[in-house]
């Protein structure tokens, strides 16, 4: 742009200029003049000829033609310019700083005032690079301006004269010689210009090709066409006036040419003259325009386009009706020889700088490839669905496998894959989302049709079973007695039927579920039953096995003739039926079809992008519809039926054949279904592993998979289908028990003489006959799952049998009569059952059954010693907990002799416990107390208001006067509670109350905390502040102890606490310590009482230790206090108030506990905790209790107290721990009904209800909460 600046108009006249005022009086006019914007503007439209003439007219003139980015502009239009390459040049050209400054300032100061450029500032940054007399520029003449050969003609039809011309060879390569120079690119365009304008306006201005110069100059194709390629470079720089004209013309020139050229090529091709013609035509072709006309002509005439119908017939592959894949492979692989074949050639034809691949191959897609899937998917889709499937993801994978076999030629190897890619991307995109929907379409519709097509085979069975039965009936002859009839059919004898053997394929393991997924061939060993009417393998015709071979079948019997034997025959029949009521068969159907489904789509998981993601997440569907189809559909219904079956069915057995093994039809059957459901699974996980895991279509360890979570639920419901109907299978076998038991079990077994008779001089020791064929029964059907199923599953079943068998046999002894002599027989039946129980190497069992030998020697005992027998009645601890003393004297009850010894051993049992009972001034004090406790539960719920006012039990206390109420949070660290006195009383009180937890459940969660060391400490609170409070105490326990009211007996060695409670109570003591201080002061003679109940106990006891080193000698009572520490704290506890005197019994500290209560036990022993003495149980487990019912305890952990259930209580109390958590624990209980038939005492909710019944329902703050009829826990 020029940098010419106008002169600025000055106000006023001008001195010693005489024509100013003729100027301002407008008589005489300045010469008008155009701004120099509108110059440059102007330059723009000028050919390069009128640019230097107007350059000659004036130094401004040429200053903005010389302009450096005028020219640099023409050279970026033809491509020549590189700014990376000028830069450079310009910071060498520059020179050290003192030749660049001057430069830059004379650029600064601009044109003179009147308008007149300065010389100096003329110079360009890089003009000092040009030679000196470049710089000296006349009007007289023009000398060096790069276009010296340039006519000044504008109309470019002068001939060039001869000695100005350049080289001709040097011509056609003017480009490659153009430098990017700041300050040159004048001179640099006039060299293209020197060597090309001339021929460029010749062949705008010439009439036809022929007068052309460029073709009378250059005689060879291969010039001419580089010439004509230089020559449209060139035009891009044309901007003047006419442009387009020129253009067009020099066009119509290349097109001719390129049309001459083209033919000579399309000679070669027809003759075949590869290396000739070709080649060279070719290469003329490339050089004038980068060959695109020959290379298109090529690949048009090409066998691979012209002929593509030889490469294969799409409607080949569905001549059969399915698809060949052979067709559609040779197809693919003619396309590929050709391909390779062409590529070759071409290779030979064009030169290696030219892209001849990638525009083959897209012709190639588009009108080959594309053509051929189009037709062979439309023709698919409409023979079948199985059909188009089967098409799309065959041929896409045989595409794969065409686009691996091409070669990339001479084209860049990293472009080649992605662009064959793309093709193949392109031909079945838009296929593919039809494809995902119409095979997940696909695989639910087969799915649901095999086990649709298999209940409609059951159902047929089941009605061609009923018409068979039925058809022989004389319907009217019975029609009179058909409710007899029926329920004769109910209590009708259970068939004996043997056990399933072992190497049935229903036990088989996870080698077998592999085998089946993958489809190998099984070769199952034949089964040998001991009942020849039965076939190996369960199927609704009874007759296949899952090799599908023929399997044996017995002809059936002549119907019956009755509507009785009719009805007792299909019964039978439904229950033999149990085992076919979902088919490994169908399942593997459907295992295999979806495995089928998910190999064809997961072939497009390779394509990038959303087509990939959206095919995994189909692999995905798929395997959640094979859960969900033969979860709920096939075996949630057969686990359902067969459960059902269970449920309706009553059976009674009566003598089994001999040799035979006695059995109970339903559980055999069940089990068998549960052997299927179990491989089903096993199944199922290999199918995931392989198919999902294996080959990352998901991720196991992805929570939120939909996989997963599918997965879970068909594990779960299995689970829960397997449990329901072991349950119902156990009543089953329990009623079978019960009535062996009841049919089979005489009175003279345990009587002898009882007939009438006298009693036998020699006694059989030996176990009973029910004894025998009880435990014959009850083996018979625990075998079964051994082998079968995993050790978790067995434990399971076994403790539910053992569990059953316990209270069965408790029941069935509490209906005989037994004598001393019989009492021999009873402990060998015992023994026997113990032996059995043994077997099944349960633990937990283990000790019900030694409580049941036990049991059986109070049978035992001599009449005459009735102190003897008094001792075993009251002593818990000889039946590890799972009797009291009210069970087992329930069982004494049942001695053939009891009403004569019934009165010596009551008044021996009173005698052995009267010394433990409590006073009724003592119960009436703890009575009292769990009402003042249960008070304070009201503190952090509806309040307690002045005087005494609450929601609870406030009324039943008169003259009571609230001095405040404190909480600190909800958290264990927390507490709650309220100070109280009691001015009424005959012996007036200070009361300091402290709430429990408000959630039991987290209770037994909390209580896991890690123990502390335990520091005694007086409890000021300068103290605790001076020393840093918690962790000053635990660093600085001397500052403490210096301050105890007797350091050595404060002393606590090797003592740890409960973490959360020492921190509860730490913070409870600045809310009560200022008011204790100012009541013991004020009310001296009041006996200070602390009562707390669950781990507001806690707190108490804490309390209790830190006023007591006071002085205060309060009186401290807790119901349900948890364990706070180790035995040395336990040790100090007792030894600070006096409990360790076994002489009497402490008035000091009363540790109130319920039976069943498990908070007493906890935290667990094996974590350090233990138990202090001053215990008072209350051994009714139901409120409300009488005196009777409550009694001292001996020691820390007496065996006949609370401490008695500490085996029991802890295991549950692990499980739950380990197993449920606290959220879950109440549901859990609740909804679980297996445990109803184990007595109260073992029940695990009911464990924790007794941990709120201390004389009343605690816990609630509801007036006259006193029962559980009034209030739901």
């Amino acid at each position: 742009m020029s940098q010419f600046k106008r002169a600025p108009v000055m106000g006023g006249m001008l001195k010693n200029d005489i024509l100013a005022p003729i100027r301002i009086a407008e008589i005489v006019t300045s010469k008008p003049f155009l701004p120099a914007e509108i110059l440059a503007s102007l330059l723009d439209y000028l050919a390069v000829p009128d640019l230097i003439r107007f350059a000659r007219v004036s130094k401004r003139m040429r200053e903005m033609v010389y302009d450096d980015t005028r020219w640099v502009q023409r050279l970026k239009l033809m491509d020549c310019w590189d700014e990376r390459e000028a830069r450079r040049r310009a910071e060498t050209s520059l020179g050290d700083a003192s030749t660049v400054l001057p430069a830059h300032e004379a650029k600064r100061t601009g044109l003179g005032v009147q308008g007149t450029p300065d010389v100096k500032s003329i110079k360009a940054i890089g003009s000092a690079a040009e030679p000196a007399r470049k710089r000296g520029i006349s009007h007289g003449g023009y000398s060096g301006d790069g276009f010296d050969a340039v006519a000044l003609s504008a109309t470019g039809s002068g001939e060039v004269p001869v000695s100005r011309l350049l080289d001709p060879a040097a011509r056609l390569t003017v480009f490659s010689r153009v430098k990017s120079v700041r300050g040159g690119s004048r001179r640099e365009y006039g060299k293209v210009h020197g060597a090309l304008s001339s021929f460029f306006m010749d062949a705008a201005g010439s009439k036809s090709h022929t007068d052309a110069i460029v073709f009378r100059t250059y005689r060879d194709p291969d010039q001419q066409a580089q010439m004509l390629s230089n020559m449209r470079r060139f035009a891009k720089s044309d901007i003047s006036q006419g442009w387009q004209s020129r253009a067009a013309k020099l066009g119509d020139l290349e097109d001719a040419f390129e049309t001459a050229v083209a033919k000579e090529f399309e000679h070669g091709l027809i003759d075949g003259d590869i290396d000739g013609k070709m080649r060279k035509y070719a290469h003329v072709l490339v050089t004038l325009n980068g060959g695109g006309k020959g290379l298109q002509m090529f690949i048009t005439r090409s066998h691979l386009v012209s002929e593509k119908g030889s490469l294969g017939n799409p409607l080949g592959c569905l001549n059969t009706g399915s698809f060949s894949m052979e067709q559609s492979y040779r197809f693919f692989q003619n396309t590929s020889t050709e391909f390779n074949e062409n590529v070759a050639i071409m290779d030979r034809i064009f030169p290696a700088s030219v892209d001849t691949v990638i525009p083959l191959l897209q012709r190639v897609g588009q009108e080959v490839i594309l053509e051929y899937l189009n037709v062979l998917f439309d023709e698919a889709h409409q023979t079948s669905l199985e059909v188009y499937l089967k098409a799309v993801s065959t041929t896409y994978s045989q595409s794969l496998e065409f686009a691996r076999s091409l070669r990339p030629g001479n084209d860049p190897e990293d472009a080649f894959p992605s662009a064959v890619d793309d093709i193949i991307l392109m031909a079945f995109e838009p296929h593919i989302d039809l494809y995902l929907k119409e095979e997940i379409e696909f695989f639910k519709r087969i799915s649901e049709t095999e086990v649709g097509n298999w209940e409609k085979q059951l159902s047929e069975q089941d009605a061609s079973m009923q018409s068979m039965y039925m058809s022989n009936v004389n319907r009217q002859a019975d029609k009179r007695d058909f409710l007899t009839s029926f329920k004769k059919v109910v209590m009708m004898p259970v068939n004996v039927l043997p056990a399933l053997p072992m190497s049935s394929p229903f036990g088989s393991k996870p080698a077998t579920a592999k085998a089946l997924v993958n489809g190998e061939t099984l070769e199952t060993q034949p089964v040998t039953s001991q009942n020849p009417t039965r076939s190996s393998s369960p199927s609704p015709f009874n007759s296949t096995a899952l090799s599908n071979t023929p399997g044996v079948t017995t002809p059936l019997a002549e119907p019956p003739t009755t509507e009785l034997a009719a009805k007792t025959a299909i019964m039978n029949s439904r229950l033999e039926g149990i085992r076919s009521l979902f088919s490994i068969e169908v399942a593997l159907h459907l295992v295999h079809a979806a495995k089928a489904s998910i190999e064809r789509a997961a072939t497009f998981i390779k394509i990038e992008g959303h087509f990939g993601e959206d095919a995994r997440k189909q692999c995905e569907l798929i395997f959640i519809l094979l859960l969900q189809i033969l979860g709920s559909r096939h075996v949630k219904a057969g686990f359902d039926q067969a459960v059902d079956h269970l449920s309706n069915y009553n059976p009674r057995n009566t003598e089994s054949s001999s040799g035979q093994t006695r059995s109970v039809t339903p559980l055999v059957t069940f089990l068998e279904l549960v052997n299927v459901g179990d491989l089903i699974q096993q199944m199922l996980d290999v199918f995931y592993e392989q198919e999902l895991i294996a080959t990352g279509l998901t991720d196991r360890s992805d929570f939120l998979s939909p996989a997963v979570k599918e997965k879970k639920r068909f594990e779960q419901m299995l689970d829960e289908r397997v449990a329901a109907g072991l349950n119902k299978g156990i009543e089953v076998l329990m009623a079978e028990v019960e009535f062996v038991c009841a049919t089979t079990q005489k009175p003279e077994d345990f009587n002898p003489g009882a007939a009438g008779g006298a009693s036998p001089e020699i006694m059989d020791v030996g176990p009973s006959e029910t004894a025998k064929r009880i435990v014959e029964v009850l083996s018979s059907h625990t075998k079964m799952l051994v082998g079968s199923t995993d050790k978790t599953m067995l434990d399971v079943f076994n403790q539910e049998v053992g569990l059953r068998l316990f209270t069965a046999l408790c029941k069935h002894l509490k209906r005989q009569r037994i004598s001393v002599d019989g009492s021999i027989k009873l402990i060998s039946d015992m023994s026997h059952y113990s032996s059995y129980i043994s077997s099944l190497k349960n633990a937990s069992l283990t000790q019900y059954f030694a409580a049941l030998r036990e049991l059986a020697q109070i049978y035992l005992v001599a009449p005459t010693d009735a102190k003897e027998l008094a001792t075993i009645v009251a002593d818990g601890d000889r039946f590890h907990g799972i009797f009291r003393a009210e069970e087992v004297y329930e069982f004494a009850e049942r001695r053939a002799d009891w009403y004569l010894v019934k009165a010596k051993v009551e008044r021996a049992i009173l005698l052995s416990s009267a010394n433990h009972n409590i006073s009724a001034e003592l119960f009436t004090d703890l009575e009292e107390l769990s009402r003042i406790v249960d008070i304070s539960y009201c503190v952090g719920t509806t309040g307690i208001q002045k005087p005494f006012l609450c929601a609870s039990r406030c009324t039943d206390f008169q003259g009571f006067e609230l001095v405040t109420a404190w909480e600190t949070g909800p958290l264990l660290a927390d507490s709650c509670g309220y100070i109280a006195i009691d001015h009424a009383s005959p012996s007036p009180r200070i009361i300091l109350a402290f709430r429990g937890t408000s959630s039991l459940a987290n209770t037994i969660v909390d209580l896991s905390t890690i123990p502390q060391e335990y520091v005694p400490y007086t409890g000021d609170e300068e103290d605790e502040s001076e020393s840093g409070g918690l962790a000053g105490i635990i660093q600085n326990p001397r500052k403490i102890l210096s301050r105890a009211v007797n350091p050595e007996e404060a002393k606590c060695e090797e003592c740890t606490v409960h973490a959360g409670f020492m921190t509860s109570w730490r913070q409870t003591r600045p809310h009560v310590l200022p008011h204790l201080e100012d009541l013991i002061s004020k009310y001296p003679d009041y006996q200070l009482t602390l009562v707390g109940h669950s781990l507001g106990g806690a707190v108490a006891a804490l309390a209790g230790l830190d006023f007591q080193a006071r002085g205060w000698k309060p009186q401290i009572t807790t119901f349900g206090e948890p364990r706070i520490g180790n035995k040395h704290l336990m040790q100090y506890i007792d030894k600070a108030f006096h409990l360790e005197e076994a002489d009497k019994w402490s008035d000091v500290y009363r540790r109130v506990t319920h039976v069943d209560d498990p908070v007493p036990l906890l935290p667990l022993g094996e974590w350090g905790y233990e138990m202090h003495a001053g215990e008072i149980y209350i051994s009714k487990p139901d409120l409300s209790p009488d005196l009777s019912d409550v009694h001292h305890c001996e020691g820390d952990a007496d065996p006949k107290c609370i401490a008695g259930l500490r085996a029991e209580a802890e295991a549950y109390l692990e499980d739950v721990k380990l197993g449920l958590g606290a959220e879950g624990l109440s549901d859990w209980l609740k909804k679980s009904e297996d445990w109803l038939s184990v007595p109260a005492r073992f029940r695990i909710w009911q464990l924790f209800f007794a941990h709120r019944d201390y004389f009343w329902r605690l816990g609630l703050c509801l007036p006259k909460a006193d029962g559980w009829e009034e209030q739901e826990p």
